[in-house]
């Protein structure tokens, strides 16, 4: 299997931006789907082919998926996912279809292997036998949490501004938070591992770190204390609609479901991370990085390179 031609799916989205950027350093043909080729105008990625594609549309994604040898893939975790698991089947009929050799599918989160009775998470199982199904040959990603979500206009007006880290993860709360680039380096990589199809692939960060270690780091990064300040997963649920729909969310669509919806959903998400045994936010990092060697970020490195300026934060609010 010989593997050039690299198309990317949720590509304008926080994670699919820099799985661009790194296919492209690596020497990959890379096509963009999105619906607006100016996102794609920065220096860094000089070279990609914004394609236009509608899961509606057969037609437009048999021209999208023309000539293509592998997929890099990730889809909305929020608003109407039974809609999504429908895309999901559409667009693997079609990457088959089209002959594509390989995808490369980033779940956006941890997934389980059966049915656990958290919605969302069933769902992420569901998206990945969707591409399983299909009969292209999928490598399946499932990264824990990720760093960027702490410099999302929910996060990070508070840290600077407030002072305080008010979200729903316990102080004790251990999780293995990995960037977006070092997610991308792991699917990128993938595309030379044609041999790992089949497998369901954790993937989270070099540390493991509870949130007061989190807000430690934080506190260091942007030079003042932050006071940890636990909310309810209900409470923010409601405020990540409420951002999202004044278009300050984190990327992801609420269409189709209404506030006391998606806080349930979040609410489910979270109830299950904080008790569950399967620690959805923990991965087996030494056996990912076994199959997959590549060089991982700790938190203070990836800290120390953020804008945390008072302006930055200001202008999110």
């Amino acid at each position: 299997m010989s593997i050039k031609n690299v198309i990317v799916f949720g590509a304008t989205g926080l994670q699919g931006r820099p799985q661009i950027v790194e296919a492209l350093r690596q020497g990959y043909a890379v096509r963009a789907v999105s619906r607006r080729a100016d996102v794609f105008s920065a220096p860094e990625f000089k070279g990609v082919v914004p394609v236009q594609a509608d899961y509606n549309d057969p037609a437009s994604l048999d021209k999208a998926l023309a000539g293509v040898d592998a997929a890099l893939i990730q889809v909305p975790s929020a608003g109407n996912l039974e809609k999504t698991l429908e895309q999901c089947k559409v667009l693997g009929a079609a990457m088959k279809k089209a002959g594509v050799q390989l995808i490369v599918f980033n779940s956006s989160m941890w997934g389980p292997d059966e049915p656990c009775g958290a919605p969302i998470f069933d769902y992420v199982l569901k998206f990945e036998e969707a591409f399983r199904n299909s009969g292209v040959p999928t490598i399946v990603f499932r990264p824990t949490v990720f760093m960027q979500n702490l410099i999302e206009p929910f996060m990070k007006p508070m840290f600077v501004v407030e002072h305080v880290y008010r979200y729903c993860h316990k102080a004790d709360l251990a999780s293995d938070w990995i960037c977006h680039e070092d997610l991308a380096r792991f699917m990128v990589e993938a595309l030379k591992h044609p041999e790992l199809a089949g497998r369901k692939i954790g993937v989270g960060g070099p540390q493991r770190l509870t949130t007061l270690q989190v807000i430690e780091i934080l506190s260091e990064a942007i030079g003042h204390p932050i006071q940890h300040q636990y909310i309810t997963p209900t409470q923010l649920g409601q405020k990540v609609y409420d951002l999202t729909v004044q278009g300050q969310g984190t990327g992801g669509e609420v269409t189709g479901v209404s506030r006391d919806e998606f806080a349930a959903g979040i609410a489910s998400f979270y109830d299950f991370v904080h008790d569950s045994p399967l620690r959805p936010f923990q991965a087996d990092v030494k056996a990912a990085l076994a199959l997959l060697p590549v060089q991982l970020t700790d938190m203070r490195t990836w800290a120390k390179k953020q804008d945390w300026s008072l302006k930055s934060a200001r202008d999110q609010i």
